[in-house]
């Protein structure tokens, strides 16, 4: 079983955008979050596959700029995303024991497209 999803924009890291509360709590940021349910209302359009079994995740980002980013970062947020609505069951190695990332420059259409393969 396969599915690919498409995802508009540049992708946030959720590492990289968390809050420290004053109780020392590290949260996710609000740009973050405004992202993940944008990216979970688009993943629903294009129809919801929950993989049962482990997968490969190949993960092609397109930015729409220049400026230095982490791929791990960016898969990362997709990755729970991915888990938080029930594609995957978790993001551990044992679910997902192969992940490949590229990273483009598209300054036109910025936007990520993640394929998801049970093996």
């Amino acid at each position: 079983m396969q599915k690919i999803y498409r995802l508009t924009g540049n992708i946030p890291s959720k590492k990289n955008s968390r809050i420290i509360t004053r109780t020392g709590l590290s949260i996710p940021g609000k740009a973050y979050m405004e992202w993940h349910d944008k990216a979970i209302e688009e993943v629903k359009l294009q129809g919801l596959v929950e993989f049962k079994k482990p997968v490969l995740i190949q993960g092609d980002f397109y930015f729409g700029d220049n400026v230095r980013r982490d791929l791990d970062n960016r898969i990362q947020s997709i990755l729970d995303m991915f888990t938080d609505i029930g594609i995957i069951q978790d993001d551990r190695w044992q679910c997902v024991p192969e992940i490949r990332i590229t990273g483009q420059l598209d300054r036109r259409n910025p936007h990520a497209i993640i394929k998801i393969e049970e093996l």
